[in-house]
């Protein structure tokens, strides 16, 4: 819907902003209950670009996690039936599975840039 569609616009945004203003990777439940994780790519004080992982159903257990998400999704026109196949389809993700790959991008961003700024320096 649009106004879901903004919402998550305003999300990632925001997100955004704050992985960057911290250098560090951000990890969140976004407006409609899916977790989220963004890693900013940063060489020297530049943030180059960002990776995201999405939409991803991090519960304990699958009805607390649907719960959870309707009560986040309840001022959107949300067709539920259709959601709760789709959050039944997703697998259960740790948080260790967000965290890692997030943190392995942060220190290849870190070494990368340290490697150019050598390179540069030359």
């Amino acid at each position: 819907t649009p106004k879901g569609y903004e919402g998550c616009r305003e999300c990632d945004a925001r997100s955004c902003s704050y992985a960057a203003r911290n250098h560090t990777t951000y990890t969140y439940r976004c407006y409609a209950g899916m977790t989220e994780s963004i890693t900013p790519l940063v060489i020297g004080n530049l943030v180059a670009g960002y990776l995201l992982l999405g939409h991803l159903f991090s519960y304990d257990n699958r009805e607390d996690g649907w719960e959870k998400i309707r009560d986040y999704t309840r001022n959107l026109q949300v067709d539920y039936t259709a959601l709760k196949k789709a959050c039944w389809e997703r697998p259960l993700t740790s948080k260790e599975y967000i965290f890692l790959p997030s943190e392995l991008t942060c220190v290849w961003s870190e070494w990368s840039a340290s490697i150019r700024t050598s390179f540069l320096s030359v």
